[in-house]
């Protein structure tokens, strides 16, 4: 977790949500959605002033803190795959299983 609010520089419109996400540690649909509700319940207009203000006015990430960035990115995409890789392999090691209890069964049939 960052000590300053930066507006990141891998957001998806000018890293405000995505700053305020890693600076108090939230995931960052949680605080796009946020701003999404603060707009559609309250007039639009002062939501949209007060984030273009935000985006003005933060200095953007410092290069040392994106590399963080990337591999929290990374392992967000990467989580998916790793489900599946290891639903894969129990499946993979089950089967192996199975045949070597057939093999098994066969020789003990000699």
């Amino acid at each position: 977790m960052t000590q300053r609010l930066y507006r990141a520089r891998n957001g998806k419109f000018l890293g405000v949500c995505r700053g305020i996400a890693d600076w108090k540690d939230f995931p960052v649909k949680m605080v796009r959605l946020g701003f999404i509700l603060a707009a559609i319940f309250t007039s639009f207009v002062p939501v949209a002033i007060v984030y273009l203000i935000m985006a003005f006015f933060l200095e953007p990430a410092p290069t040392d803190n994106f590399t963080g960035y990337r591999e929290r990115d990374r392992e967000e995409k990467e989580e998916p795959y790793s489900r599946f890789k290891s639903r894969f392999n129990s499946m993979k090691e089950d089967l192996n299983n199975r045949e070597r209890d057939w093999e098994q069964r066969f020789r003990d049939s000699d």
